[in-house]
């Protein structure tokens, strides 16, 4: 049944003309603060080169007034066929697997254009007038089909398109779906988060929302500035059932999120939305919900883009000038401390850091049990996965092939549905499997993740405590990125099941032992096909564990002994200045102060701009 759109639960817009205009002051203090901010960081020097990457990034979204709107969710949930609604094209592959295997940004242009980045060589361009055209391009590099496991290197895909939604600097991003069986593609969507400025969070009618949606919900909320929630596939739900449907999913998000509970929700049947635009049938675009979602995106991006888009890059800045005034404060106090204090403020911090150290050595310790652990619990998926096969395709011949009353019969229906058969049962197994596995190794990492921020943060307050300077840890704390494979893949199963003869002592039998002995070889032969494919999935698995774990190893290693250089650079800088050239450390105490007197102006007057917009 068709959704009706007076049945849409929306929410009234929260926001008068009146505050919108007010909040155009703030875009445009920060249009002027931030080329000062960014020309400050890099008369830094090379010492703060992460610094000036992430203020040269946020500096260009500012000037393109590039906002980013994704689409979020679990896989399956039809996020390609709700963009492409919206875009009124079939542009974005749709399928009923987990397609898009990494992030596709989709801007404004006259013409119809793709750009794909590869890790290496030079970027694939790809124009025509043809939509259709266009979609198959992009089916080549975003399609878990073509690009198995992004085998092809892509970096990014970019696609131009004319449609009304992109004009004034919104991209819209299709994403990865989460919790499917390919751990890639959410790990895909979650690295590509902080470049998110709003997103519309997609759950279906049926079910409302899952334990997966939840914890992805509750990773994501800090950093994302704005949400839309819509529920899609409402067309399988009566009136009655949608409204429960809606209240349902309210109280959750309400009670295990903490969001308000008057959040904006709509229901939409997407399948049919792109139908109708693509046919240009206006009441049935109205019927399926996604014209309130088109007018409540283009409210939001006359009303409020600007002050999301201000707020989400004002909050990101001050991360910037947060980082760089701990180091200058710690160098400005080197330069003004006793050199007897100074040293012995560095032999406490060293201490300190020999501590940083030790923890990462235990950490290292812990990450090899662990993965001895991890290849442990491969073993036991891989066995429990090929008992469950088994067992489950013996109930399965003894009701499907019941029905033959000959050997031959038999023979013949047995070959026939081995195939589909035991490849429907092993991307079940599969599936499940993949579930388990997923939430062992993100429990594992999740943990060691958090040992990460927790050891940087130690680092940069204990440098902080010892030399009684201002600290802040800065609210998005950057990660470094958890690569790998993806743990559970679904490769072309190889079915290939070996004849069934007969001997002659066999056909002598009476016609029920014929049939029990002929089962007894069909089952032997599919667990020699299950046993065979399991096995290979359990090498690839462990090859896979082996490897992520060294990568993870050597990525704490690195990006712990970063810090302690960045945090204990600055002082050594400055102690080493003052031992070389004491002469003129009145002149460099001169100039450090006024640094730091510009960086926390820039950082006062970003926080303003801020706090401004989120009134």
């Amino acid at each position: 049944m068709d959704s009706s759109s007076e049945s849409v639960p929306v929410c009234n817009s929260r926001r008068t003309p009146g505050q919108v205009q007010m909040h155009s002051a703030p875009r445009e203090k920060l249009t002027s603060v931030l080329p000062a901010a960014k020309e400050f960081i890099l008369d830094l020097g090379g010492d703060f080169a992460d610094e000036q990457a992430r203020i040269g990034e946020i500096a260009g979204r500012l000037e393109s007034s590039r906002f980013h709107l994704a689409v979020l969710g679990q896989f399956k949930r039809g996020k390609s066929t709700l963009l492409n609604a919206l875009l009124g094209a079939q542009l974005l592959p749709s399928a009923v697997v987990p397609l898009t295997s990494m992030p596709t940004y989709i801007s404004w242009s006259d013409h119809k254009t793709a750009s794909v980045t590869l890790n290496r060589g030079e970027p694939l361009e790809f124009t025509t007038k043809d939509t259709g055209e266009l979609s198959k391009f992009l089916s080549r590099y975003v399609t878990e089909e073509s690009n198995p496991r992004n085998k092809l290197g892509v970096k990014q895909v970019e696609v131009k398109f004319p449609s009304p939604l992109l004009r004034d600097g919104v991209v819209l991003i299709d994403t990865p779906g989460i919790g499917s069986t390919f751990q890639h593609n959410t790990e895909a969507t979650l690295s590509f988060i902080p470049n998110c400025d709003a997103a519309l969070f997609l759950v279906s009618a049926d079910p409302p929302v899952t334990q997966v949606e939840l914890e992805f919900l509750q990773t994501i909320r800090p950093r994302v500035t704005h949400f839309f929630f819509i529920m899609n596939k409402v067309d399988y739900l009566s009136s009655d059932e949608q409204r429960q449907a809606v209240e349902f999913f309210k109280g959750v998000l309400r009670e295990q999120i903490g969001f308000s509970g008057n959040d904006l929700i709509l229901c939409v049947s997407a399948r049919q939305g792109l139908e109708a635009r693509l046919k240009h049938d206006k009441n049935r675009w109205e019927s399926s919900g996604m014209s309130e979602v088109e007018n409540q995106l283009i409210k939001f991006l006359a009303e409020e883009k600007n002050r999301v888009l201000t707020q989400a890059l004002s909050r990101k800045a001050q991360d910037v000038f947060k980082d760089s005034l701990l180091r200058l404060h710690l160098q400005q106090r080197s330069l003004t401390l006793p050199l007897d204090d100074l040293e012995h403020r560095l032999s406490v911090l060293d201490e300190k850091l020999r501590e940083a150290e030790n923890q990462k050595i235990r950490v290292q310790d812990m990450l090899v049990g662990d993965k001895k652990r991890t290849l442990e619990f491969v073993g036991q998926q891989a066995t429990e996965m090929r008992l469950k096969i088994i067992q489950q395709f013996a109930t399965m011949i003894e009701k499907d092939l019941s029905g033959a009353d000959t050997p031959d019969k038999l023979e013949k229906i047995a070959h026939q549905k081995i195939a589909v058969i035991v490849t429907g049962l092993f991307d079940r197994a599969l599936t499940e499997s993949a579930a388990n596995m997923d939430k062992h190794i993100k429990h594992i990492f999740d943990n060691y993740l958090e040992q990460y921020r927790k050891t940087t943060e130690s680092i940069q307050k204990s440098a902080a405590d010892i030399f009684d300077v201002p600290y802040s840890a800065p609210r998005d704390a950057a990660m470094f990125e958890l690569k790998h494979e993806p743990f559970w893949v679904k490769d072309t199963f190889k079915v290939s099941p070996s004849p069934l003869p007969e001997d002659m002592l066999d056909r002598l039998l009476p016609r029920q032992k014929r049939i029990a002995r002929l089962k007894k070889r069909l089952l032997e032969d599919i667990d020699s096909i299950v046993s065979r494919n399991v096995g290979n999935l359990q090498w690839s698995m462990k090859l896979n564990i082996n490897d992520t774990f060294y990568k993870f190893t050597y990525d704490f290693d690195r990006k712990i002994k970063q810090t302690i250089e960045a945090t204990l650079g600055s002082i050594k800088a400055a102690q080493s200045r003052r031992v070389e050239k004491a002469e003129d450390i009145e002149l460099d105490l001169r100039k450090m102060d006024a640094r730091i007197e510009e960086a926390e102006s820039i950082h006062s007057k970003l926080k303003s701009i801020e706090a401004a917009v989120s009134r």
